[in-house]
């Protein structure tokens, strides 16, 4: 599959966190989070789960450690599944950059092969990019 064609339209306010790349905590077993620049998995096996909790441990099994370029990427892929798309200002006061500039050529280039918008402040994918989403995106990562 080159693209995913699907777009959260409706959701909760929580799932809404997640989709816009804030912070969120994951509790119980097998649980996801992301604080401050980490995401981390919680135990899966409810015997090391609640061994790490009775010897007043946090149950996390595993943590990555989120640069500057992986929280910059990750806004806009999450942002690229939403309508609306991602908020210009609200990349660039997140991380202090301007997201006009960082990825200069690439928003110019699907800009121009008609497959990226700049409306209201707003970046986002047309129905055309979002049959390709995934191929656009790859072009994202640095």
């Amino acid at each position: 599959m080159i693209g995913m064609k699907f777009q959260i339209t409706v959701g909760k306010e929580e799932n809404l966190i997640y989709w816009n790349n804030r912070e969120y905590f994951g509790f119980g077993l097998g649980s996801h989070g992301r604080f401050e620049n980490q995401r981390y998995s919680n135990e899966e096996k409810m015997d090391k789960y609640i061994e790490k909790l009775s010897s007043g441990n946090i149950p996390v099994n595993e943590r990555n450690f989120l640069s500057l370029e992986d929280n910059i990427f990750e806004s806009v892929m999450l942002g690229f599944r939403l309508c609306k798309g991602i908020s210009i200002s609200d990349i660039d006061e997140s991380y202090g950059v301007s997201i006009l500039e960082y990825y200069d050529e690439e928003i110019k280039r699907f800009k121009r092969e008609g497959m990226l918008e700049i409306e209201d402040g707003r970046i986002f994918l047309n129905e055309r990019g979002l049959d390709i989403s995934n191929y656009i995106l790859a072009h994202f990562m640095k």
